[in-house]
């Protein structure tokens, strides 16, 4: 086809979805993709409505190889422990992997991009208040390009006095032995 290339995607942008896609391999719906273990895997695995179709389109740093599995006619191709499309999604590349000398074990990644940790509730950076939610720790790490990651701290979590015992924010009056901080949400909202 020519030596002609055109980019359709910033460098920014092939990065931040690689890296979003590596974890459909790492501790997602393809989780069970070996090679993860000998070269970096990303992708995205698929199902449809009826249960007739699974694919698995996945790329390294090297190749990218689609799999589809289902019947022509759309049956069920009933129950599987997992998608038999990353099985064999897996097993391919496998072999293509065991025939290399040498290769390309992790993607590239663009010096333009930042990891920053961001509140999942507000989007915004990450506060002291975002750990203390009784749900959990709420701050998970985004990938921007720089320019675009977050620059305000979280407001939507703010930390309160709570009493563990009645479980219910403290007043005065409660012991203070039974008292501990713990994050609360503002939520604004107008009917």
């Amino acid at each position: 086809h020519g030596d002609k290339t055109e980019r359709l995607i910033s460098e920014e942008t092939a990065d931040i979805m690689t890296r979003l896609l590596k974890n459909v391999v790492i501790k997602g719906t393809a989780k069970g993709i070996s090679l993860a273990n000998k070269v970096e895997v990303a992708g995205k695995t698929g199902t449809s409505n009826s249960g007739g179709d699974r694919w698995f389109i996945g790329y390294t740093p090297d190749y990218v190889c689609g799999v589809w599995s289902g019947y022509r006619d759309g049956r069920d191709i009933g129950e599987y422990d997992g998608n038999p499309a990353c099985t064999v999604f897996d097993g391919i590349m496998k072999n293509v992997y065991a025939t290399l000398p040498s290769y390309t074990k992790k993607f590239s990644t663009s010096p333009n991009v930042l990891a920053c940790a961001y509140c999942v509730d507000s989007g915004h950076l990450a506060a002291k208040a975002c750990h203390s939610d009784p749900r959990g720790n709420r701050i998970e790490t985004g990938y921007f390009k720089k320019g675009t990651e977050p620059r305000e701290q979280c407001s939507t979590h703010f930390l309160v006095e709570y009493d563990k015992v009645t479980r219910a924010v403290a007043c005065e009056k409660c012991p203070r032995e039974n008292i501990i901080k713990t994050a609360l949400l503002k939520v604004n909202r107008s009917f």
